[in-house]
């Protein structure tokens, strides 16, 4: 009775352990500036369901001496589009250093010809800066998503 017991319980656990796989695959990947995207497709094994996302990372220019690292994730195309209108917008507005400009997660201040990324959970303490060449490459990395595979 023990055996089957023992028996039945490493069974149960290993059709846990089966059904309840992801398979994450890099598709593609850029390194912008001092930002790291990543583009994912994530695989749930027993539905098949197939999610697509695109994480981008960055150290936070407030220290340079220890690892702080801010960052955001983009999973559907209605935030995919969204970013890549509002770093569009930001692009008109970069070399003005006479207006600050203010959009989502993207700040251009008065005294900065840089684009100014903060962490998208809500946390601005943690911030980096890309130059206009940088944030032109990193639209042109974005709109290369949709020719990949389109996001849910």
């Amino acid at each position: 009775m023990k055996k089957i017991i023992g028996l039945l319980l490493v069974f149960v656990l290993c059709n846990v352990q089966v059904f309840s796989q992801t398979i994450t695959k890099e598709i593609s990947q850029q390194r912008i500036g001092s930002v790291d995207c990543n583009y994912y497709m994530s695989i749930e094994i027993p539905a098949s369901d197939t999610t697509y996302y695109i994480f981008c990372s960055f150290q936070n220019m407030k220290y340079s001496s220890i690892t702080d690292i801010g960052g955001f994730v983009i999973s559907t195309k209605i935030e995919l589009d969204k970013i890549i209108g509002d770093l569009k917008e930001c692009v008109k507005y970069i070399d003005n250093q006479s207006i600050g400009f203010s959009t989502g997660d993207f700040v251009l201040h008065s005294s900065s010809k840089d684009l100014y990324l903060y962490d998208r959970r809500g946390n601005f303490d943690k911030f980096t800066t890309l130059s206009k060449n940088k944030v032109l490459k990193w639209i042109s990395w974005l709109d290369s998503i949709k020719v990949i595979s389109k996001l849910k």
